[in-house]
């Protein structure tokens, strides 16, 4: 165990100095032209085919209309649709009414969107979340609640023929709860009940980085054996609450924070490199700062969620100079709003593209996208994926 850590330690190590270096080399990537995108996607479908790249869709986005590129990935889950403390999933209101995260799974954009990607032989999965301690204490921990959560995904699943289920549960750490062990039973009863039916079926987890290097509320080394792929949530290291703006989704951080490098590092002992999903953000975050230096202090309640294509908005209406911090290895760039300082961290062509080539060098299973969408209107963005 100890030397398949040190080896572990060692490729990740040298993957990032190669990064450095690819850095140093090539200051400034060249990409090619919106226009050749379809061209790229063509030529590299071997290549994509090999290495999953999945994408995020929210019901707000399929609410608002918004531009979807189903050609690109090799996956699509639907987020997502929520649990109650019955372990119903969650898809009427109070009133009866239905929740806009059924209503929208339901919708014919949506239906015609699977359908488009399951003919094209990929794979369609709805995520199950929860983001709430009580539920899933109470749910987790009762067999009989877990028991029926489980059956109705497997009737979901089955009714509506998808490949696969996401479970997006994201239980805050608390240093008295004892939750670990029922969720090692939650996945090891779900895969049973899937795979009984369908061996093919997906199953996948995502986590946020606390998770991942603290092993906390998930015990990763009994999980990591009931589940296909676990998608790593590398980014939301500085929030709209953050009290200092900074990078979203680092490659490398400070001593006291954490980074994508670390993160790895740490997975890499716990979880087969085959089963990692390196999630990365289409999206940054906006502050109200008090100078304009790197990593300012924000105002309090300044945040704001700032997707690719509203950067790309600010970038083409106003004179403004996007700036690149190396150790973060991601661009940022601050401007003035009605006397106001603002900054914005975020990931472009350049950050995602030395992310995707981590992916690749380290051979994991893939990338995933949060959230489709947030693009805008045009692919450009996807070429630093698909390149």
């Amino acid at each position: 165990m100890k030397k398949h850590v040190l080896l572990n330690f060692l490729l990740v190590v040298s993957i990032f100095f190669l990064i450095i270096f690819i850095w140093q080399k090539n200051n400034q990537i060249k990409f090619l032209s919106p226009l050749a995108e379809k061209q790229v996607f063509e030529q590299k479908k071997d290549l994509i085919n090999s290495t999953e790249i999945i994408g995020f869709l929210p019901s707000w986005t399929l609410a608002k209309k918004a531009k979807i590129f189903p050609q690109y990935l090799t996956q699509l889950i639907y987020f997502g649709i929520d649990i109650d403390k019955q372990g119903n999933l969650l898809k009427l209101d109070e009133n009866g009414v239905s929740t806009s995260e059924w209503k929208y799974f339901n919708s014919d954009d949506f239906l015609k969107l699977k359908e488009e990607v399951q003919n094209n032989n990929n794979k369609v999965l709805v995520s199950i979340k929860c983001f709430d301690n009580q539920i899933m204490d109470i749910v987790l921990n009762d067999p009989t609640l877990r028991t029926k959560l489980i059956d109705q995904v497997n009737n979901l699943v089955i009714d509506y023929h998808l490949d696969g289920v996401n479970i997006d549960f994201e239980y805050l750490p608390d240093s008295n709860s004892s939750i670990s062990s029922s969720f090692n039973l939650f996945f090891q009863e779900l895969k049973s009940t899937l795979k009984k039916q369908n061996s093919d079926l997906i199953i996948s987890v995502d986590l946020y980085v606390y998770a991942i290097v603290h092993n906390y509320p998930f015990d990763l080394e009994k999980i990591v054996n009931e589940v296909d792929q676990i998608i790593l949530m590398a980014y939301d290291f500085h929030r709209p609450s953050s009290t200092n703006a900074g990078p979203i989704a680092p490659l490398r951080a400070e001593k006291n924070e954490y980074s994508i490098i670390n993160a790895l590092k740490s997975a890499l002992t716990k979880i087969n490199k085959e089963k990692i999903i390196l999630g990365v953000p289409f999206y940054g975050y906006e502050w109200q700062t008090i100078n304009e230096e790197f990593k300012s202090q924000t105002l309090p309640k300044s945040g704001a969620l700032a997707t690719y294509q509203r950067i790309k908005e600010i970038l083409k209406n106003q004179d403004i100079k996007v700036l690149w911090n190396d150790q973060s290895m991601s661009p940022w760039f601050f401007y003035q709003q009605e006397n106001k300082i603002k900054q914005i961290y975020y990931e472009n062509k350049r950050s995602l593209k030395y992310k995707m080539e981590l992916v690749k060098q380290l051979k994991l299973a893939g990338i995933s996208i949060w959230a489709l969408g947030y693009e805008g209107n045009s692919p450009e963005i996807w070429n630093a994926l698909l390149n």
